[in-house]
């Protein structure tokens, strides 16, 4: 650490972020409320039927398939998805009694009643921040918050659940996992078993997309906004950044840290190559040529069926959620590259700053303890190339880099909020201790209990003026 007290001590502290130039999908609107603050989402409140039945049930699946070679893996199949839908919900990895919940099952309702599937389907919003949707041949079908904050309309949420709903209504899972061949390898977990073997063919996909423009006309959306869909996910796959600079630590020596194209590409595919799922990704591009053209000649429907304020309410709360998310999964890295998405739209946002900061602490810290590499894990592969190179520059750093990167961003957000944010007025102290000692770092401390009476951090203080 004595690089880190050489820094501080000439105060060249800061970290300057430099802007990112995404592609305008990333340019989010901004909802007003959520200008200066934002409150992750926490469950309350007594646990619904719909919810427990995921908990407590068997997976009530009807199997009805005219070829006899698929129904000797049935109840196989039921079994595994059972206890992978009861391994979701116990996880808390599914929202309950909250606004995402409410405002998805409203639409899914509207999508779902014309069409004679809402008393089969139940649907859920997960919390992984990823842009995925899955439905279970009992018809529970969970859309992560990752797609939420992706879309930009309640069409297009309209056509995701109209997608999925067709699977169901088409058996598809249970005929990809009957025809699916043995693993390769043995997952860490049943719901990745189940996952990896569902990979809807080609034809499956194309499929769900033709009906699922019948089911959102039907409710009287838009069809053509499932080519957005299809536009954004290849986007997603695709993107192409260019960089003025990549994230800067605004040190002398940060272009040292600076990771050129061919080298977070070469990142990029070292990675992806260790990721054992997403053995087979659908062909977008085909999907959007189709889509193209069989909404070429309909006619157009409503954009959004409530209103377009609401939608943007809850695509806000979505993003927010997908960094608070990735922090409690420890995917630092995610959550930081999610933050500085978001600060483009709420620079001045108090938890997301703080946030952002509370990331590099733990990074800094995983770095001291020898144990970076095991935030390289993100169980997904690396579709972005922007993510990538975030990767690309943490890899690069030593463990000093990353401390004094954490406490030159902590202190400017101790500077800022450090009365009104407990976990920055927690962490600034901390770093202090780290850098000088307990006997520097005690009046921090003392502010800390006097700004936050019965914070939950109050123990460990006390605790530590104590010793």
């Amino acid at each position: 650490m004595n690089l880190l007290k050489i820094l501080i001590g000439n105060k060249i502290w800061g970290l300057v972020f430099i802007v990112f130039l995404f592609s305008n999908k990333w340019s989010l609107g901004q909802v007003s409320v959520f200008m200066n603050n934002y409150t992750p989402i926490e469950i309350k409140g007594e646990i619904p039927e719909e919810y427990m039945k995921g908990i407590l049930a068997d997976a009530q699946i009807e199997i009805d398939v005219s070829d006899k070679a698929l129904l000797n893996k049935d109840d196989e199949f039921i079994t595994t998805t059972s206890f992978s839908i009861k391994e979701m919900f116990v996880s808390g990895n599914i929202y309950f009694n909250d606004t995402l919940s409410a405002y998805v099952q409203k639409v899914a309702k509207t999508v779902l009643l014309p069409n004679g599937l809402d008393q089969e389907i139940r649907v859920f919003v997960g919390r992984q921040p990823y842009p995925s949707a899955n439905i279970w041949m009992d018809g529970t079908l969970i859309i992560n918050v990752g797609l939420l904050a992706l879309l930009e309309n309640e069409s297009q949420l309209a056509f995701v659940i109209a997608h999925e709903a067709t699977h169901y209504v088409k058996k598809h899972p249970y005929e990809q996992y009957a025809n699916s061949n043995e693993l390769d390898a043995i997952q860490k977990r049943t719901l990745e078993n189940l996952k990896s073997r569902i990979n809807f063919s080609n034809q499956q996909e194309l499929e769900a997309d033709r009906k699922a423009i019948d089911m959102v006309r039907r409710a009287g959306y838009q069809p053509k906004e499932g080519v957005k869909v299809i536009d954004f996910l290849k986007a997603k796959r695709n993107t192409q950044v260019e960089f003025e600079e990549i994230p800067s630590l605004g040190l002398p020596v940060s272009t040292r840290f600076k990771c050129e194209e061919n080298e977070y590409k070469y990142f990029k595919a070292l990675y992806n190559e260790k990721i054992p799922y997403q053995k087979k990704t659908e062909n977008l591009d085909i999907r959007y040529h189709n889509l193209t053209s069989q909404t070429m000649a309909l006619g157009l429907g409503e954009l959004n069926i409530f209103s377009q304020e609401e939608f943007d309410y809850i695509q806000a709360i979505s993003g927010f959620e997908e960094v608070e998310n990735a922090f409690r999964d420890a995917n630092f890295y995610r959550s930081i590259y999610l933050s500085l998405k978001l600060l483009k739209s709420y620079p001045e946002n108090s938890w997301l700053n703080c946030k952002l900061a509370e990331n590099l602490f733990y990074i800094a810290q995983y770095s001291e303890m020898g144990n970076i590499d095991r935030l390289l894990v993100d169980f997904q592969k690396i579709e972005e190339e922007d993510y990538a190179a975030l990767y690309c520059m943490f890899s690069k750093m030593q463990t000093e880099d990353i401390w004094f990167t954490a406490y030159g961003y902590i202190q400017k957000q101790f500077e800022k909020f450090g009365d009104k944010n407990e976990t920055i007025g927690f962490l600034y102290p901390r770093l202090r201790e780290i850098s000088y000692g307990m006997e520097d770092a005690k009046s921090y401390y003392n502010t800390y209990l006097e700004n936050f009476p019965g914070g939950k951090y109050n123990v460990y203080v006390k605790r530590k003026l104590n010793e």
